[in-house]
């Protein structure tokens, strides 16, 4: 298996101060989607998210980090029919969680 990088594209690094992954330009941050491809439980697009508990919300990337668009676009096709009837469908929370 080739080695990838999580974001190749830089999606994930921002100078923008009102963005999501402002102040991670080394590391870059954990989102993997970006306001295109998120949805909230009623089917429409998050765009900014909450970094912390009550905290401001920030915009989410552009662009799907390059590891998200791999996984759902080339590998995904890459599967026959019968591996692919297999794979579950499942909606991931995402965001900080309140520990009160």
């Amino acid at each position: 298996m080739e080695l990838s990088a999580f974001d190749s594209l830089g999606a994930r690094d921002s100078q923008n101060s009102n963005d999501y992954c402002y102040g991670t330009p080394i590391d870059g941050c954990n989102v993997w989607g970006s306001k295109t491809t998120m949805l909230d439980v009623s089917g429409n697009h998050v765009t900014q998210m909450l970094q912390e508990v009550n905290g401001p919300k920030y915009d989410l990337p552009d662009e799907e980090a390059s590891l998200n668009t791999y996984l759902n676009g080339e590998w995904y096709e890459s599967l026959d029919d019968n591996v692919k009837s297999l794979i579950v469908v499942h909606d991931f929370n995402v965001g900080h969680v309140s520990d009160t």
